[in-house]
This record gives structure tokens, sequence and C-alpha cells, in this order.
């Protein structure tokens, strides 16, 4: 999740994407007691975030819920060079583990997958 206002960004790992909502309810749920006031969340159109649950949580807490146009990633830019940012530096760290595990074992190998 990207604060625009704050400039601060929180990631947080989910194990299927029904968990979204929750996550995004606990978040601003969080902002409110540390007395940062949310107007309104901008989301794309996937599923984790356009429910019911969801949408009646926020009409209950007076949060106003902007759909950015499909197919337009330009539109919620901050995010998406943050999610590219992550992907490069995940991948970055793989890279790292791959080289350390490679000069020890003096071959290539194997890691576990699971």
């Amino acid at each position: 999740m990207v604060d625009d206002f704050l400039c601060y960004v929180t990631v947080q790992f989910l194990k299927t994407k029904d968990k979204a909502a929750q996550a995004v309810q606990n978040y601003l749920t969080h902002l409110k007691t540390r007395d940062f006031d949310t107007h309104n969340i901008r989301v794309d159109r996937g599923t984790e975030f356009i429910n019911d649950k969801l949408k009646t949580w926020c009409a209950e807490c007076g949060i106003d819920i902007q759909m950015t146009v499909p197919y337009s990633p330009s539109q919620n830019g901050v995010a998406e060079r943050m999610n590219r940012t992550l992907v490069e530096l995940a991948r970055a760290m793989l890279a790292e583990i791959t080289r350390i595990f490679m000069g020890t074992c003096g071959s290539p190998c194997r890691l576990p997958t699971k």
C-alpha cells in the first residue's frame, strides 16, 4: 500500500487475494489510531478490492473508493513503480543467495524450493 500523503510504503505479504480487503481495513484503522484521517483510497479494479465487504466498511467510515480506469496503470503510477522496485529487489536478493551457495559448494547446486 502506498500512502501518497505521507510518502510511505507498507508491504504486507498475503497468502491469498481474498485477504486484501482485510489488510486494507487493518491499515486504514492503523492510520486512524495515529490521528491520520483518510478520506479516499484509490484502487485498481481488481476483485480483491471491489467487494461488498470493503465497500460497506468504507461507507460506514466515510471513505470514498476511487477506481482507476481499466487497463491504465499510469493512473496508479506510484504503486506500479513501487511494485516494480520490490520485484527487482527480490530478484537481486535471490541472485545474491544463489551466488553465495554456488561459491560454497564449488559447482552449480540446486536450492530447495519448499
